[in-house]
């Protein structure tokens, strides 16, 4: 691609896949594109923008510019697609999004959606009315002031969201430990925007990135009204200042992959982790199997982890095929577990 180099001779373009490559060149010409449908700029470093005419591609469904990290903000001209049914702002420096963005109603998929404040005015609220989003990702959730302002994106009221990603900018370093002291005040107002987002049990993917709160979300417990009970893949990654895992995880039916990723306030595992309260003390033959389903277990960067409560009589991860275990100080791998899992250390 060169200087002076156009895409006006390829009128009839539907789709236009770009990776890796200088496209700013070329970027203008995108807008006479005007059948184009589909539009990939992963990874082209060079731009810093999209056109602020996007909004002439009528028919235009699907925006990716993941890996783009010069761009920086979306035209305001964006909101007028209609159409658009994807958006994709990962991995790039987007930390704004225009007013008006609530128009995109026929979105399904929305990534790296960033939260910030103007006034009174969060980003977040822009969020209500998309109600047909199957997958949403949210980031620099640390920004949020007030409850009420995550509330108005009415994340527990979308009926079809089956992945969700939360993230807030971690507070670990490269070595996996905290950088810098992290206020009871900061906890305590991670702790409740989290608890508001509460999806509903459709959901079947979950991403939680760098979380600061003592305490993971409330939901994310069986004891919850609304249990995730269709939840098939968790993440969470980089857990500051957790000090445990949340109870009830094993009583997820559907559960079958579990990461934990850098969470190096948790010391001990215990019994919870397996076995819910409720049963601890109930002998019957009915008691259910914690974890039924789960078949990879990665536990990572778990660095003060040292104990890990497991009764002889608990029967957990009957399906378990891999279990990864890597930084960390615990001394020994529960009986349970080697028995019928694949270790890797």
């Amino acid at each position: 691609m060169q200087p002076g180099d156009s895409l006006v001779t390829f009128s009839s373009l539907r789709t236009l896949f770009i990776e890796s490559a200088n496209f700013a060149a070329l970027l203008e010409s995108v807008c006479q594109l005007k059948h184009l449908r589909y539009l990939s700029l992963r990874s082209c470093t060079d731009i810093s923008r999209l056109p602020e005419n996007i909004h002439e591609l009528k028919f235009l469904q699907h925006i990716n510019l993941e890996g783009c990290g010069g761009i920086v903000k979306l035209p305001d001209s964006i909101v007028k697609l209609r159409g658009l049914r994807y958006l994709s702002t990962n991995d790039t420096h987007v930390n704004s999004i225009p007013r008006g963005f609530r128009a995109l109603t026929n979105l399904w998929v929305l990534f790296g959606f960033p939260t910030y404040m103007d006034g009174d005015w969060c980003s977040l609220e822009e969020l209500g009315p998309l109600s047909q989003l199957k997958e949403l990702g949210l980031k620099s959730l640390e920004n949020v002031l007030e409850a009420s302002s995550i509330a108005k994106a009415r994340v527990g009221a979308k009926q079809y969201l089956t992945a969700l990603t939360l993230e807030c900018s971690s507070r670990l370093g490269d070595d996996g430990l905290l950088k810098a002291r992290v206020s009871n005040e900061e906890q305590q107002k991670i702790e409740v925007v989290f608890d508001v987002i509460c999806p509903l049990p459709c959901l079947e993917y979950l991403d939680i990135k760098g979380y600061f709160g003592r305490q993971l979300p409330r939901w994310m417990m069986w004891t919850t009204k609304v249990p995730l009970e269709n939840l098939r893949t968790l993440w969470m990654t980089d857990l500051s200042c957790c000090t445990q895992l949340p109870d009830g995880l094993c009583r997820l039916p559907c559960l079958e992959f579990l990461q934990v990723n850098r969470a190096p306030t948790i010391k001990s595992v215990g019994d919870e982790f397996l076995q819910p309260r409720s049963q601890r003390h109930h002998h019957s033959s009915q008691t259910m199997v914690g974890f039924p389903k789960l078949h990879t277990l990665i536990l990572s960067g778990m660095l003060e982890w040292e104990e890990w409560g497991w009764q002889e009589k608990v029967q957990a991860m009957p399906a378990l095929e891999e279990f990864f275990l890597k930084n960390c100080k615990l001394g020994y791998i529960p009986p349970g577990l080697s028995t019928h899992a694949r270790v890797m250390k």
